[in-house]
């Protein structure tokens, strides 16, 4: 399989194209890169003053990803994965913007947030790096935003996203080249003060100093060029050096420093303020430069799906899609809820329903749209909820996932006395299976239906004759047990065993 990803961030646009094959059903699925490319298309360009898309910056990314997409067709890319990060989630026209690529290039981009960024920049160093030992901080600095995550070994202990990208803080703070006081206050003095009070949040989850710091992204890796022409390390004391320097430097100057790429001359020294300041914080004399980020982090993830067996990209959607119920109205704890009891019992009961981890995915989804039908209509609600699994935004999702979704939610509240026939099944393989996905659903569903209860599924024990749920929670379970009647009798047809609840644990 081939796989392309394109980041486009508020300085860059980036494409990779990667060759995974599995040899061995056992073992990790081989990755080959057989083509990167990077464009420096500014498309931030005067956004954090303004805060739309300039439309020369929109021109500059579209003429960019057009020739993307001819050399993604060259490769005979199966899948790509197109990410947008800080400059086009704050955009106020960036629906236009999306607009404009899907109709002059065909791509279709997801918006990352903050967390989402952070969480995929983290993941791309930790599983490639082989510094990533013992205690140390990841930082990427970007044009809008910069992402700090606090690690031990390769387990991922906090991360964070900060508005404090090279662009941005040019744009808002430093403005001129070389910045110029503005009624007798200092710039980089407002600037330093704002990056320090940014990073006080980060008290809670930093604890002792750390002083190993690993960096990405061409903020970092310029200012290594500029500070040390023969080492992979930016040192605090250089560092130092260059911004007393650069500060006093007009852009044609900083132009001709080795390093220095022309169209980063004019937020560099804003990118090295933020990273001085980054250094001091965690009492750190360098930053050791990394060549892996959110690319990586987002190639690792559709490694884990291959290996997992799912073909599916449906897990990097589940966040988003709880957001999305949310802005319909329906509670975001409660379809939590579901879905971390539907979870809990996919996983407990995999001696009996014997699915395929694609089905859990499923099931997670459903268990998160099934109520949103209830925006357009609380009548015949099932309904409305199949047509929005249908027909919801989902980059690279097949017609067979989306249908058993939608299929899902039409059944998910028991209503009629029969399982089945299900438009989704070809065959009474595939009907079986979907019977025992739905009754996991069901379980799931019947366990939350007071939306006020403050149930939560503690555990599930089984035997030969029984499974049983041990509940948690503030209720007198009556409800529940009259709910869960209503599914013992297809629960029993479909796993030989009754289901029970327990007295509260």
């Amino acid at each position: 399989m081939r796989i392309g990803i394109i980041d486009l961030g508020t300085n860059s646009v980036r494409l990779d194209i990667h060759e995974i094959r599995e040899k061995n059903p056992r073992a990790k699925p081989h990755c080959i890169r057989l083509h990167r490319d990077r464009l420096m298309v500014r498309l931030g360009q005067g956004l954090f003053e303004g805060g739309n898309l300039q439309p020369q910056a929109i021109k500059r990314t579209i003429l960019a990803l057009k020739s993307f997409r001819s050399r993604l067709q060259a490769f005979r890319v199966d899948v790509l994965h197109a990410f947008a990060t800080s400059a086009v989630r704050e955009a106020k026209n960036r629906n236009t913007f999306l607009r404009l690529v899907r109709e002059q290039t065909g791509i279709e981009f997801r918006i990352l947030s903050g967390e989402d960024e952070a969480i995929l920049i983290a993941q791309g160093i930790v599983q490639n790096d082989s510094r990533c030992k013992g205690r140390y901080a990841l930082v990427d600095i970007g044009g809008g935003s910069t992402e700090i995550s606090i690690c031990r070994d390769r387990k991922i202990i906090a991360q964070k996203s900060f508005d404090l990208g090279a662009a941005r803080l040019q744009q808002v703070f430093l403005k001129a080249v070389p910045p110029k006081n503005v009624n007798g206050k200092d710039p980089i003095l407002a600037l330093r003060h704002h990056v320090r009070e940014e990073l006080s949040v980060l008290n809670k989850q930093r604890g002792t100093a750390i002083k190993k710091i690993i960096g990405s992204s061409g903020t970092i890796k310029s200012l290594t060029r500029i500070t040390s022409q023969t080492s992979d390390t930016v040192k605090l004391k250089e560092l130092r050096n260059f911004i007393k320097v650069a500060q006093n430097l007009t852009k044609a100057k900083l132009s001709l420093i080795p390093g220095i790429e022309p169209e980063r001359a004019d937020i560099v020294l804003s990118g090295a303020i933020i990273l001085e300041e980054v250094l001091n914080y965690f009492h750190a004399s360098k930053c050791q430069v990394t060549d892996f980020a959110l690319r990586d982090g987002v190639l690792s993830e559709e490694i884990k799906a291959l290996k997992a067996k799912t073909s599916s990209l449906l897990h990097s959607h589940l966040a988003e899609l709880e957001i999305f119920v949310s802005k319909l109205g329906v509670d975001r704890k409660y379809v939590q809820q579901v879905r971390k009891s539907a979870e809990l019992l996919f996983e407990s009961l995999k001696p009996i329903h014997r699915l395929s981890p694609g089905w859990k995915l499923q099931i997670a989804a459903a268990a998160i749209l099934h109520e949103s039908g209830k925006a357009i209509h609380i009548a015949g609600y099932e309904t409305h909820a199949a047509y929005i699994a249908l027909n919801f935004d989902f980059p690279y999702i097949s017609a067979r996932e989306r249908e058993v979704i939608a299929e899902l939610c039409l059944h998910h509240a028991g209503l009629k006395k029969s399982l089945g026939p299900f438009s989704c099944c070809q065959n009474e393989h595939e009907a079986e299976a979907f019977k025992r996905a739905l009754i996991i659903l069901r379980v799931a569903h019947a366990l939350h239906q007071g939306h006020g209860s403050k149930i939560t599924l503690n555990k599930i024990k089984q035997t030969s004759s029984a499974v049983t749920l041990h509940l948690k929670g503030k209720s007198d379970l009556e409800f529940e047990r009259l709910k869960l009647e209503d599914q013992s009798r297809f629960f029993y047809e479909t796993f030989k065993r009754r289901l029970q609840i327990a007295e509260f644990t």
